[in-house]
């Protein structure tokens, strides 16, 4: 563990980095390096070099060359196609509108005086969280008073 201190304007702070789970991101970067180099270099000899120079270095058996433009494409495409597709599931996953769940859900708690000052912490003065009703808001929307 490595404890680094460094002051910033008055206040001391600490980074600290476990460089436990490090060594297993550090050798899946290098072998994806290592590999896609090569890969990329076969690629671009594959897709480049006519079928003639590679029957004479007795190359036969590759894939045909109609792939050399499909499979960038189809890449692109694939990483171009995944923010809407993200944003579709998430549009599907939400309730709709008109739901009563975009108002509460099972984390949403209401306004209850008795709870709410029992449970109040001694010696703070933050009150705890709670929920408004959407009748307590439109209320304090519409019906205000005339001051005349």
């Amino acid at each position: 563990m490595c404890n680094i201190r460094a002051k910033t304007t008055g206040i001391c702070f600490v980074l600290r980095s476990t460089r436990s789970y490090l060594p297993h991101k550090q050798s899946c970067g290098f072998i994806a390096y290592f590999l896609c180099f090569p890969l990329g270099l076969l690629y671009i000899f594959w897709a480049f070099v006519p079928e003639k120079t590679l029957h004479l270095m007795n190359i036969t058996y590759y894939p045909p060359k109609s792939l050399a433009f499909l499979i960038p494409t189809f890449t692109v495409l694939g990483i171009m196609s995944i923010p809407p597709i993200y944003a579709l599931l998430n549009y599907l996953s939400a309730p709709s509108y008109t739901s009563r769940d975009t108002l509460w859900d099972g984390h949403s708690r209401e306004f209850d005086t008795i709870v709410t000052t029992s449970k109040k912490k001694e010696g703070s003065s933050i009150p705890e969280t709670f929920d408004l009703d959407v009748r307590v808001i439109n209320n304090s929307l519409r019906c205000t008073k005339m001051q005349g």
